[in-house]
């Protein structure tokens, strides 16, 4: 799997889980959305263990997800890094955006 095949596929997976397939169409999943804002704010610990058992699954050399909850902007923030490049998606109750961000950031 290249790099890029490695962040599309991430990527895919994430937006699969808030918008998932109804009747040939997608909808955002906002009680996921929430569900996962109200965990964060109880216990990040569950959040962070299911990022390692994900990362465990599926990452290789280099290749990894961060997951962050951002409580103040009430918005989930998801870094994929592959050696040659990364991506970046916030996911608010509005909806999934994602950019390429630099592998430092």
């Amino acid at each position: 799997m290249t790099d890029e095949e490695y962040l599309s596929w991430v990527e895919k997976r994430v937006r699969t889980s808030f918008a998932p397939a109804f009747g040939g169409t997608t909808f955002f999943n906002r009680e996921l959305f929430d569900h996962v804002i109200s965990q964060a704010g109880r216990n990040i610990g569950v959040l962070e263990r299911h990022m390692e058992n994900f990362n465990s699954a599926s990452a290789g050399v280099g290749r990894h997800a961060k997951l962050r909850v951002d409580d103040a902007m009430r918005a989930i923030k998801v870094k994929i890094y592959a050696p040659s490049a990364a991506r970046k998606m916030t996911i608010t109750r509005d909806g999934i955006a994602v950019r390429p961000m630099a592998l430092n950031e």
